[in-house]
């Protein structure tokens, strides 16, 4: 008897905590099924909402600055152009401070926050760099020696293998496929070594901003300033052109000569319009019209600086861009040379193109490449080099007629 009450009131105690775990549970449900609900709705009115707010916002922080230039077909000469903004020639040097906006601004942050974010950075600019207007030729009309001009465009045969342009991995098809190239271009070179890759004007976190009415050289042309630069700032170890410039690549048998620029566009099915590179004639730069750069760039968890140099104007300085480059060619300048100053300044500028037409803004690859060449030459480079007049060529030696 006292065995069948026991198990009656396990059954009943059974009973009524099932029924509990089952009333438990059913407010479990019901607590945990109302906040999707409200979840969800917060989800949709962030989906539609947040583009709009931006929309808003861009509209009432972005400046209405129109374009520096207007696509003309029939008229590919840029004459007196207004935007180019040049280093005031009472500056000794200029500094370029960033931290990850340079970086989230091309990914993450919406248009009207990296513009609140770089104000700082224009401010500061604007009280030390000048617009001046300059004409920017068609190179596409010149007959140009790239031994001259330090530039030239390269036709390859058909589309790059690399797909993605962002790798690593993938942008070495493209660096076999570009290197017989620049070894036409220096038949007498032992190696070439490429730098890393960087892809400006896109949506992709890492993508770093285009340089619009900059020009700039990416590497000082003053070899002992850069030696003391980085004897302050070490060199990153991932930036092979630093070490290269500082002559720790040189072996017994060649030392690194030339440094190329190496830029094309990338992921567009037109041509570029809106934002396409200029390039000086080396022939028209002169020592004098740099300074130095001095770049720090805060990447959170690690830093980046760099021995940039800034451009002055000169009226004798000529300025060239091919419009309309496509995928498939390759513009290739010169960014340093050892023993003698021959450079190109270079910059992208702003064009107003119609977006029905071109695929705007551009995007675009960059890269660098360290020509190497045997050391029994370099005496002999060098006595040819002393015989040619420094500084900026006469008139009629830079004449394009």
């Amino acid at each position: 008897f006292i065995h069948l009450q026991t198990i009656q009131h396990q059954e009943r105690h059974c009973t009524s905590r099932t029924r509990e775990e089952g009333s438990h549970q059913a407010e479990r449900m019901k607590c945990c099924g109302y906040p999707s609900k409200k979840t969800a709705i917060v989800v949709v009115c962030a989906a539609v909402g947040i583009p709009l707010f931006n929309r808003l916002m861009n509209s009432v922080v972005l400046p209405d600055t129109a374009p520096s230039a207007l696509f003309d077909p029939n008229q590919t000469d840029l004459i007196s152009y207004g935007n180019l903004t040049f280093l005031s020639p009472d500056q000794e040097y200029a500094v370029s401070s960033f931290g990850l906006e340079f970086i989230l601004s091309q990914s993450i942050l919406p248009k009207w926050m990296a513009h609140l974010m770089f104000q700082g950075h224009a401010a500061a600019a604007a009280k030390i760099y000048k617009a001046m207007a300059v004409d920017i030729l068609d190179a596409r009309k010149q007959e140009f020696s790239f031994h001259e001009t330090g530039f030239t465009l390269l036709e390859m045969d058909e589309p790059s293998k690399t797909k993605n342009w962002r790798s690593t991995e993938d942008i070495k098809a493209f660096r076999e496929e570009i290197r017989p190239r620049l070894m036409e271009l220096y038949p007498n070179a032992t190696r070439i070594e490429f730098t890393y890759n960087v892809v400006r004007g896109g949506s992709t976190f890492g993508d770093q901003p285009a340089a619009i009415n900059v020009p700039h050289l990416d590497y000082s042309q003053n070899d002992a300033e850069r030696v003391e630069f980085h004897q302050k700032y070490p060199p990153f170890n991932q930036t092979v052109e630093q070490f290269a410039l500082l002559g720790d690549l040189d072996t017994e048998e060649d030392y690194m000569g030339t440094l190329l620029g190496i830029w094309k566009p990338i992921y567009m099915s037109t041509p570029v319009c809106d934002h396409p590179l200029a390039v000086m004639d080396a022939r028209t730069f002169d020592a004098d019209h740099e300074r130095p750069n001095y770049v720090h760039i805060s990447f959170g968890f690690f830093s980046f600086h760099n021995l940039n140099a800034a451009i002055l104007y000169d009226p004798r300085q000529k300025w060239y861009y091919y419009p309309l480059q496509m995928g498939t060619e390759v513009l290739v300048f010169t960014q340093y040379t050892r023993d003698r100053h021959f450079a190109t300044p270079h910059g992208s500028f702003d064009v107003q193109c119609p977006t029905e037409d071109f695929d705007t803004p551009r995007v675009s690859v960059e890269m660098r490449a360290a020509v190497f060449f045997p050391k029994q030459s370099k005496e002999e480079d060098k006595e040819d080099t002393e015989m040619e007049a420094p500084g900026i060529a006469p008139d009629e030696a830079v004449s394009t007629e």
